[in-house]
C-alpha cells in the first residue's frame, strides 16, 4: 500500500508523514486483554482493521518502511 506524497502548502516539499485516527478497544474479558484496533485516514476516510496489536504494529512498520524505500534509504 503506497500513497503519493503530497506537497506541503508552505514550501512545496513532500510531506514525509501520515496521519491516522486510532481506535483501540478490548474485546471479551478484561483479564484476557484481547485488544483490537482500527486506523482511519482522515483525508480519505479509508479504514484498516486489526484483530491484535501485533497486526497493528506490523502494518505501521510496513507502512513506514515503504516511505524509506521511496526516499531511497
Amino acid at each position: 500500500m503506497k500513497k503519493q506524497l503530497r506537497p506541503s502548502h508552505k514550501n512545496h516539499q513532500p510531506i514525509h508523514s501520515r496521519s491516522y485516527i486510532l481506535r483501540l478497544w478490548c474485546a471479551g474479558e478484561p483479564a484476557a486483554a484481547d485488544w483490537h484496533a482500527s486506523l482511519e485516514d482522515p483525508s480519505t476516510r479509508e479504514r484498516f482493521g486489526f484483530s491484535s496489536l501485533e497486526q497493528l504494529f506490523a502494518f505501521l512498520m510496513e507502512t513506514s518502511e515503504g516511505y524509506h524505500e521511496e526516499e531511497g534509504r
